[in-house]
Order: C-alpha cells, then structure tokens, then sequence
C-alpha cells in the first residue's frame, strides 16, 4: 500500500494494545496490520477463520496488499455501528459470552486457543454477536493454563451475575472499569446465597480469593507458567463456564418503561394513526442508519426497518432493551439493534486518552431519527432545555438529515401524572416555544395531528 493511501487511513484508537496488528479506517473500508510477530500463528489460525467467516461467527476478511511496516494487511468487513458492553442488555451480554466461550472450544479442538477474553472483542450485527478480534487467536502452548480465564471471569461472568443475582442495572458498573469488574468487588456485592452456587463459589468468590491470596500479578503469572493443564481439562473448563453463563437468567423485576404500551392514553385509533404516520415518512426518506430514540420494545423500530439498511434502538430501561432484543431474536427483522443508553447520560468517550471508547454522539450519524414520546421526558424529567435537545439532535444527524418529533402537550394524561408530585416550574414547556426553538435548527417539512388525542407529530429537516 503506498504512503499516500497508508496518510489516508486514521488508526482505531481502541486497537494499540495488541502488538500483533492494528485496525486502520479509510474509504469507508477497514484495515487490520498484521505485524511479523503474529506471523508463526497466522498461517495456522486464517484457516480457522475462513471456516468461522464462512457461518458469520467473525467478520468475513480478504487479504490486500501490505501496509508499510506490516506483514499482512486484511481489509475486514464493515459493521453498521461500534457499541459496548456497558450498552448492551442482559441477553446481549450473556450470548456474547457464550460465542466467546463456543470459539475458545472449537479453536482447543485444533490446538489453537484465545489469548484474550475481552468483552469488547464482539460487536452484533442487528442481534448476532461477531467475534471481531481475528488475531486473539494463538497456537496453544501444551500443557499451558487458559491465560484468558481471569479476563473472560471479570468481562463476562462478574457483570452477568451481578445483573442476574443483584440488580440488572450492574450493568453500568463496566462503565467504570472498562478492563473488566473486579472479582473480588463482585464477590463483595453477590448476595451470600451464591455461594451455594457451585460456578459462582469457584469462578467469583474462591478465584477472587486466590488472586488476593498470590498478592501481586507477578505470583499469578508465576504459578500459572508452573502449571501443567491438559486439554482435555481446559475443554472441560470450557464447558464448566458455559454451563455456568447458561444457568444465569435475566430477572423480571418491574421497571418503569419495561411495560410501557401497556401503560399508555393512546386509544387504539391513536396507535394505528401514529404508525401509519411513521411508516409513512420512513418511506418517504429511506435511507442508510435510521435511529429511534426511546425505542422501548421496538413497536416504531419494525416500521423503519424495511426501509433503512440499518435501525438503531436504544432505549435507557435495561428490561425493555432485554424485551426487545429476545422479540427480534425470534422475528425476521435481521437490521435493527437494540442497545441500553439513556439518552439523558449518554455513553461518553472512555479509555486511554478519553478516545479508547468512542461516545455515542461520535458513533451515530442518522438519516432519520426518531423522538417519540421522548421531547417532554427529556424537558420535564430530566431538566434539558429545548435549544440543548434541538442541538444534539442536529449533531446526530447527516447533513441532510431528518428528525420526527411527537410534542405531547401539558394537558396530556402522561404529563399530569408526571407533575403530579412536583412542582410545574417548565414555563417554556409549550408547543408555540418547541416550534420557534426546533425552528431555528431545522425546516418544518410537515406536520400531523394524531387523532384522538392531544399529540402532533413534527417532521423537521436539518438545517445545510
């Protein structure tokens, strides 16, 4: 590859640690380096690969001509869009551990191993995770230990009992320590009756005393080179995880939003008025990335899908995301992707440099979105201003870009049941002040009353 196409390409800035390879950006492609260090595994693991690639467990790949200073270069399939753990919901996590742990199997099974157990080694398309890695895997060492054990515990398993043994919002905890939980917080936070678990006495709670018994890393590392594991026992580890990840169950403890269309003032009248209006304009506009803010468990995001190559749902409730997600394992949508993000508290940039994990802003570029039901919680719960919320819509958007938007009056049901117990201090909170704010960032291109009821649907056009 020459130096002047290599000046085009922007390195991923969450690929350094591995000495092995980099992932580039460029033309709309992406590139992995492969470096001579990794060159002794690859000839032995790209055949594993190409099986893999071929059944879509990793992104498919072909080789290209080499960027300067590489041994190999690979242009790698595009995803659709980058999300994280600390987004996804209890379901997503769990099968993203388990295609984790199903590859580790397949790949001891022709001596090969993964190095690492990341959890930011899988990204879904729509709702199939995707080993993305290529290089995590090695020839395996004989009679060497899983050096991934520890990592797969704290990236997979701790945050997975937390949420199915705790609370389902531990989730968020990765967001702190995005190198993996720590087994020994974890243990510390686990109710005492999981030590009547077997999987999670010896995975959390004992190996998280064995690490505080050996001290520091280097003691760990010590013992683990003395240890002689055979295969046949790191297949049968294998298997003791997976048992372990399958027997955790995602708790169905009430949220507030996860029962939301069952707790809505729409008539059924209103429901078919408003879906004919989204279908509508989702036609009209088309478009590559459509994203539905708020989505809940996806009742608008169906309406996108046939007509955007990829739908974005997130939603801040953890149970309606986990709702959502197991509906679309089992629909024929295959382009939507739900993911947990409350929209008032964005994924921020995190990671080394603040630029390891992109934010959510840096990630999203939208043809469409949508903001159903949305605008009065954001104004009214969380406190954010009209102009801020225009704002940020306009930086998640294309250039040409569009946003529907439902206004929800005072007078709807919803809004007194939310002001019910606090004081009305939204003064600016009126549809002529939505109008004249929206108005200054976007072109109003149409408008809907939705019948039987109070509501409007605005469709705005981001202003060049």
């Amino acid at each position: 590859m020459t130096n002047e196409k290599k000046k085009s390409l922007s390195v991923c800035p969450g690929s350094f640690r591995d000495p092995s390879g980099r992932v580039f950006f460029g033309d709309g492609k992406i590139w992995r380096s492969i470096m001579p260090c990794y060159a002794p595994h690859w000839e032995v693991v790209a055949p594993f690969l190409e099986a893999l690639a071929s059944r879509e467990d990793v992104p498919s790949f072909c080789e290209r001509k080499p960027l300067e200073g590489s041994w190999k270069t690979l242009e790698v399939m595009r995803l659709p869009f980058l999300s994280y753990p600390y987004e996804w919901s209890f379901g997503q996590l769990k099968d993203a551990a388990l295609l984790t742990l199903r590859l580790q199997k397949e790949a001891l099974s022709r001596d090969l191993t993964l190095k690492d157990a990341s959890a930011y080694n899988i990204q879904f398309v729509g709702v199939r995770p995707l080993f993305i890695d290529l290089l995590s895997f090695e020839k395996r060492t004989s009679d060497q230990p899983w050096s991934a054990y520890r990592q797969f515990c704290m990236h997979f398993l701790a945050p997975l009992a937390l949420m199915a043994r705790t609370d389902l919002r531990s989730s968020f905890l990765t967001k702190c320590w995005v190198e993996g939980l720590p087994l020994d917080l974890t243990a510390r936070l686990l109710s005492w009756k999981t030590y009547f678990s077997f999987p999670l006495l010896w995975h959390i709670h004992l190996h998280a005393r064995m690490l505080a018994k050996c001290g520091d890393g280097r003691s760990v590392a010590q013992k683990a080179r003395a240890a002689h594991v055979s295969k046949e026992a790191l297949e049968r580890l294998t298997e003791n995880l997976m048992t372990a990840v399958s027997s955790l169950t995602c708790p169905q403890i009430p949220t507030s939003w996860g029962d939301y269309y069952q707790d809505t003032n729409y008539s059924d009248a209103a429901t078919q008025e408003k879906m004919r209006h989204v279908s509508s304009v989702a036609e009209k506009l088309k478009g590559n990335c459509a994203v539905d803010l708020g989505a809940n468990t996806g009742r608008y995001s169906r309406l996108l899908s046939p007509h955007f190559s990829f739908v974005l749902a997130p939603d801040g409730d953890a149970l309606a995301v986990e709702h959502h997600y197991r509906d679309l394992k089992k629909a024929t949508e295959k382009n939507i992707f739900p993911l947990v993000l409350d929209l008032a508290n964005p994924s921020p940039s995190l990671g080394w440099a603040c630029c390891e994990r992109l934010s959510f802003k840096e990630r999203c570029t939208a043809d469409l979105l949508l903001a159903l039901a949305l605008i009065h919680h954001l104004v009214i719960t969380a406190g954010i201003p009209f102009e801020e919320i225009a704002a940020h819509f306009v930086e998640l958007l294309t250039p040409q870009g569009h946003v529907l938007v439902e206004f929800i009056p005072k007078e709807d049901s919803q809004i007194q049941r939310m002001l019910a117990a606090r004081e009305d201090i939204f003064t600016d909170y009126t549809q002529a002040h939505f109008e004249d704010v929206f108005s200054r960032f976007f072109s109003l291109e149409e408008k809907f009353l939705i019948q039987d009821s109070d509501r409007t649907l605005y469709l705005w056009k981001r202003r060049a």
